[in-house]
């Protein structure tokens, strides 16, 4: 798989773009699950692996490194088996629409497998895989999987339902949507790469303006401020105790400094920014 291979700096910081975007999703929804658009989960992914983003493009993969193709998803956790979308055929809807429901899929199948070929040609990929960022209540799931051409003599289990055609070839489950024109596969996600939290922010507009407004502030003064953190003088629940932290100077044990103090540094400033010191 890819992101256990990468280095760890790279891990490192895909995984602190995952957490800031995260940290902003009451910008878009009152959800205790961090909302991700896949537009910028795409384009977190290529910065922190520099990778080549092969998502405006009418292709099988969203990013490539190397000769690996790599799809990108993110969706909501629910059951680990959920069903995505991975292609539509409304442009090839003559060459199957009338087609009986067995003659359609072997259709649909052999459309797939050509467009993974082009790409494949065109981009001199050898391996494929999917990368999933799976969304959960405060967290973030990685899951990774190959991606395989459907293997059409091995298809069966065709059924109709409603306006859907299900079948499988031994290696996934597929829906084919009648109505949409779109290829889905469900994605058995039992086994995780990696898992992190994920803090919401409670107002993230309030945080993003005042964020923005040092930014001016430091650029009108041309100030060298690289980051700047800011840290609590008080401990847990907002107490200022009588003798740790400011009034450290006023613990009991070995003998103190009257001028001995410490400031703490909160877990999930370190989930955020690990390396800032």
């Amino acid at each position: 798989m890819f992101y256990s291979s990468e280095d760890i700096n790279k891990q490192n910081q895909y995984k602190q773009y995952l957490q800031i975007v995260g940290s902003l999703s009451n910008l878009f929804s009152d959800s205790s699950i961090p909302y991700l658009y896949y537009r910028i989960a795409e384009k977190m992914f290529c910065n922190a692996f520099d990778t080549q983003d092969l998502s405006r493009g009418d292709v099988s993969y969203d990013a490539k490194k190397g000769s690996l193709g790599i799809g990108l998803k993110t969706f909501l956790r629910k059951n680990d088996k959920s069903i995505q979308k991975i292609a539509e055929f409304n442009q090839d809807l003559p060459l199957y629409q009338d087609l009986t429901s067995t003659k359609k899929i072997h259709k649909i199948a052999e459309l797939r497998n050509k467009r993974i070929e082009f790409t494949n040609n065109t981009y001199d990929i050898t391996n494929a895989i999917y990368h999933c960022v799976i969304r959960d209540q405060g967290k973030f799931y990685l899951y990774e999987e190959d991606t395989k051409k459907i293997d059409i003599p091995s298809i069966r289990n065709i059924k109709t339902k409603k306006s859907s055609i299900y079948f499988d070839d031994g290696n996934y489950e597929y829906i084919f949507s009648l109505s949409k024109s779109t290829l889905m596969k469900r994605f058995e996600t039992n086994f995780f790469v990696d898992e992190f939290d994920v803090e919401i922010l409670k107002n993230p507009l309030e945080d993003l303006f005042n964020c923005f407004d040092k930014n001016l502030h430091t650029t009108m003064f041309g100030s060298q401020i690289i980051d700047t953190v800011y840290l609590p003088l008080y401990g847990s629940s907002k107490k200022v105790y009588s003798n740790s932290g400011l009034n450290q100077w006023n613990a009991s044990g070995r003998q103190r400094n009257p001028d001995e103090i410490y400031i703490q540094i909160p877990k999930h400033f370190y989930n955020l920014k690990p390396n800032f010191f």
